[in-house]
């Protein structure tokens, strides 16, 4: 549910995609280099029992609508204990994801609740293409979400461009600027993980900044909801700002495109 909510603040519209092991959540906003979102779970991490059968190698892509799914959901939240059953069926010439589940009022009842879904060829799946991007000039571990997405919430009341700056001196930067005001968040002693690939020119005096529209950094923020155990920034200087959200056995990754000068 929590995952839901979370990726729901990006887009309402999702596609789905699954495989005999790994579930797959996208989001892409923008063509090109715009927001996208990709997120992916081990599969026996969510389910007690999964099965999948397809005539395209046993993989299913669909498109849901998060709202109605988040819908369906919420009986589910509310009864924690009790098991669901998710199975794609059709009704008529219409698709849906039929959810299942038992509870309890003065009686044991049965409650199915149908979400329309829009099945998608192999064909149409293949143009989802996560972005390839060169090695970023930073890579800095985030302070903490909740704290953080306060202090933008208070930002992105003022200007619709937040600058992030950080070094490779555990120092990350954000910023608001206007004619009329300058307010800056200032983050120190954070940690610099490593990742595949490493960043394009390492050393101690690297700095790298970026320009990004500030609600759909907040945005990116909610994934406090899921609780991750690591966020990392990747700065690409004058291309992206990826975000990685990580947990032990399932991610998300924002890639918010830049501003660029005018």
């Amino acid at each position: 549910m929590h995952l839901i909510q979370t990726v729901e603040k990006i887009d309402k519209q999702c596609t789905v995609h699954l495989t005999p092991k790994r579930i797959q959540f996208i989001l892409v906003k923008e063509a090109e280099l715009g927001y996208q979102v990709w997120s992916s779970m081990n599969a026996a991490s969510l389910f007690n029992e999964y099965h999948i059968e397809s005539k395209a190698g046993n993989e299913i892509s669909f498109q849901i609508n998060l709202n109605h799914l988040g819908r369906a959901l919420k009986c589910a939240d509310k009864n924690p204990s009790q098991e669901i059953l998710i199975k794609l069926t059709r009704k008529g010439d219409i698709p849906y994801l039929s959810l299942t589940m038992e509870i309890s009022t003065t009686r044991s009842m049965k409650l199915t609740q149908d979400v329309p879904i829009l099945p998608m060829s192999p064909e149409q799946m293949s143009n989802f293409i996560e972005p390839e991007l060169p090695n970023p000039d930073i890579i800095i571990m985030m302070p903490p979400l909740k704290a953080m997405k306060n202090v933008i919430k208070r930002m992105k009341d003022l200007h619709k461009t937040l600058m992030i700056r950080a070094n490779m001196n555990g120092e990350l930067t954000l910023k608001i600027q206007t004619e009329l005001v300058s307010i800056a968040t200032f983050y120190r002693h954070l940690e610099h993980p490593q990742i595949d690939g490493g960043i394009r020119n390492e050393g101690p005096d690297t700095i790298a900044s970026v320009q990004v529209d500030v609600t759909k950094f907040w945005k990116a923020l909610y994934s406090d909801q899921i609780s991750p155990s690591h966020v990392i920034c990747c700065i690409i200087q004058e291309v992206a700002l990826v975000l990685h959200a990580l947990l032990d056995d399932f991610f998300i990754t924002y890639y918010i495109p830049i501003i660029t000068a005018s």
